[in-house]
């Protein structure tokens, strides 16, 4: 499975869910809209807890930097642009320690 994209004509806020590879610990990218300000990641309540890193290489090894996203805790708030400006980050990287793993992604146009 390729990268999958966030829809940026859901301006101001876009949602999509996915899946982790079905290799443990390989990433999926995820392409984040221009606008994104701030985006969060939840891997849902009975799922498994998430890696969430700024690089990486679609179905690759996730590297040693990373952030953990505990499954069931709720969406974990991430900061994509320090102003007003396209987003700084433009993609990222999501992986599991289990296999297909559902997630979602949320992205907003406005700094919270």
């Amino acid at each position: 499975m390729a990268a999958v994209t966030v829809d940026a004509d859901d301006r101001p806020y876009a949602q999509l869910r996915s899946t982790t590879p079905a290799t443990p610990n390989d990433l999926r990218e995820v392409v984040l809209p221009a606008w994104t300000r701030t985006f969060t990641v939840e891997s849902p309540t009975g799922g498994t807890a998430l890696k969430v890193a700024r690089t990486g290489v679609d179905d690759a090894a996730i590297g040693a930097n990373y952030v953990d996203v505990v499954a069931g805790a709720g969406p974990r708030v991430f900061v994509a642009s320090s102003g007003q400006q396209a987003a700084e980050i433009t993609s990222i990287f999501v992986a599991s320690t289990g296999a297909a793993v559902a997630f979602v992604v949320e992205a907003e146009a406005a700094r919270r």
